[in-house]
Formats: C-alpha cells, structure tokens, sequence
C-alpha cells in the first residue's frame, strides 16, 4: 500500500510521527464507510510513538511504507478495541502504535518459517497456499530478478523487482523469462547484473513505466535526504 500525503512547507523539518498521523487522516478518508464506526470513534486515542521520540526515518524509501503499515496498524488496533467494548464497558482506550515496530512487520514474510522452513524453502507450499501465480519465485533465476544491481554509472545502483512478474523484469533487459539451467547463485546474479549494466538508473526507470514494474533507482542517504519524503 501506498499512502500520497499533501507535501509540506519549504524548511519543515521531517517527522515521521505526524507524516504516521497524516496518513492515518488519508486512510480514513480513503475507506469512507468501510470502516465500522465501532473502529473510527477510537481513533482519536491513536498515539503514535519513536524510540526515544526520535522522528528520524528508519526504512528510507520513495514510498511511505512506514507510516503505511502505522496507518494501517492504528486501525487494526482500533478494531481491537472496539471488540474490548463487546466484552467490557466502554471506555477511552490508550492507543499506542510502536512506529519501530510497525516497520519490522514489514519483513516478517522473510523472518517468518512454518515447520523449520523459510519462505525460500520449496518444500513450505506443502504448509501454505501457493499464492505465486506466475512462478516468480520458482527457481533461483527467477527469484533473482528481484534483486539490487549495478548499472552502467559506477557507483550507482538499482532495484530490479521481478518478484510478482518475473519473465516481464527479466525480457525487460535482455533475458530470458525461463533459465532452469541457471543453478548457481553467482552465476545468476553475475548474469542478471551483466545485462543491468546496459543501462542506466534513468533508462531502467522509463522501462519501468513503460512495462509496469515496481523497480526503483536506489539511493544513498545523502541523495534519499534531498527527496521530498
């Protein structure tokens, strides 16, 4: 999900706190009726929190994926508690959304396993719904078009993101959708990164538009602290 917030004024400084509240506001206004009123009379008691009260962005990228996921856990906590009220008095309710710990929700799908198994373990369809509908995450080859790469600019890198739709990702640069053959993880990669480095960030993002992928141009710090996020 991504949440577009208004942009704010000139030399305001950043604050992951309030741009969580924002985006909480845009939800809300987006969902309409959707949410029970039962859910939205608790949302004035939503208290969103940092370690230490630091509003210093700890997941930088183009997308607010942080104060998303907040947005989206200060409803579910809503929802929470409008099931305290069917089995105790209704009351105000502390509602206080761990920032920090809203983001690390993010990479459970990498940390979680089922029996033992992550979810690069083949075997783990045998416990959980096949939701990979283009085989994406079939076989390494495929897997790996998702994945950070250098361009043809030393120094500069980019996100290749096949990992919904891997053959378009991978013809997109010049490969085949399908290499079975393609085992080993370096050589994979050393393959993959041979043919991003044809292009530059700038030329792959207009691929991107053009094909309708999810890549973006990665940064670092300094050039992420010049964006508008």
């Amino acid at each position: 999900m991504t949440v577009v917030v208004p942009k704010q004024q000139k030399n305001q400084e950043y604050s992951v706190r309030d741009e969580c509240r924002r985006s909480l506001e845009k939800l809300l206004h987006l969902a309409g009726q959707q949410i029970p009123k039962d859910f939205s009379k608790h949302i004035t008691d939503v208290n969103f929190s940092t370690p230490k009260d630091s509003d210093v962005v700890s997941l930088p990228c183009p997308f607010k994926e942080t104060e998303a996921i907040s947005a989206l856990k200060a409803v579910e906590a809503c929802a929470a508690a409008a099931i305290a009220d069917l089995r105790y008095p209704s009351k105000r309710r502390k509602i206080d959304i761990d920032v920090e710990g809203a983001t690390c929700f993010l990479f459970s799908a990498y940390l979680s396993t089922v029996d033992g198994m992550d979810k690069a373990n083949p075997n783990v369809k045998s416990k959980l719904k096949d939701t990979d509908l283009l085989q994406a995450q079939s076989i390494l080859y495929r897997r790996l078009s998702a994945n950070l790469y250098e361009t043809k600019n030393p120094g500069e890198y980019f996100h290749l993101h096949g990992s919904l739709e891997a053959t378009t990702a991978l013809n997109m640069i010049g490969l085949e959708g399908h290499r079975p053959d393609m085992t080993d993880y370096h050589e994979c990669v050393d393959l993959i990164e041979k043919h991003v480095k044809q292009f530059s960030a700038e030329e792959l993002e207009r691929l991107n538009a053009e094909k309708r992928q999810a890549g973006v141009t990665c940064l670092k710090w300094e050039e992420f602290k010049k964006t508008k996020h």
